[in-house]
């Protein structure tokens, strides 16, 4: 059957989706069969497919991570693809160090100005929490982009998880709480603060607490709220 521009999309998504869980290996394999299928695509898809596809390359720090990324922007400006422009000057704050992300954001300010919608604003504001490194703030700024539909992956490059550990982080990444994350995983945490999990930073993960066995493993204990 002759190819119909679908799949390549399947394959950035399941590229992203596998970033997302940590497991880098396949999310290159994903990445792989993307770019086979790249010359069929769907050209109206092509903006959002190519966007999940330098996740993946971010998720498992490709070397050559900052020359696509200057080259989807090129492109992306080329065709007049106002969203993958925005998408893409948020993305470059989110990879650049510390020190160098407040002299991106007046260009990710000037494509937000012309696109309608709640993503420019919790693209914003997640950059702006980046910028002031406070914790609290960029928490915030990943819930309010995965309430709009925006997920980031963690890293590979800054630190080395356990299987375990990379749920966690990718549960995280999905704006999920504590709390709920405990719930999902069936964690209880080995202190009873609830500060456990994901500590701060733009993906700049440490994890913070030892874990004891699932909850059916002692039934009488439930995660501290």
């Amino acid at each position: 059957m002759a190819p119909t521009g679908l799949e390549s999309m399947a394959w950035a998504g399941l590229g992203q989706a596998y970033a997302m869980r940590g497991e880098h290996d396949a999310a290159t394999a994903a990445v792989a069969q993307y770019l086979s299928l790249a010359p069929v695509q769907n050209r109206i898809l092509e903006p959002d497919s190519r966007y999940r596809i330098l996740l993946a390359r971010y998720a498992v720090g490709d070397p050559r991570l900052a020359e696509y990324l200057e080259e989807y922007l090129t492109w992306a400006t080329r065709e007049g693809h106002a969203l993958g422009v925005l998408f893409l000057r948020h993305l470059l704050i989110v990879c650049a160090g510390p020190g160098e992300r407040a002299e991106l954001l007046p260009a990710l300010e000037v494509a937000a100005m012309g696109i309608e919608g709640l993503i420019p604003a919790a693209m914003l504001r997640h950059a702006e929490a980046l910028i002031a490194g406070d914790a609290g703030m960029i928490g915030a700024g990943v819930a309010g982009l995965a309430a709009v539909g925006i997920w980031l992956p963690t890293p590979a490059r800054l630190v080395s998880l356990t299987q375990r550990q990379r749920e966690i982080a990718a549960l995280a990444g999905a704006g999920m709480s504590n709390k709920a994350i405990a719930h999902k995983l069936h964690i209880w945490p080995a202190r009873s603060t609830p500060t456990w999990g994901i500590s701060s930073g733009a993906w700049e993960l440490r994890i913070v607490r030892n874990w004891r066995q699932p909850w059916r493993a002692d039934p009488k204990r439930a995660p501290h709220p």
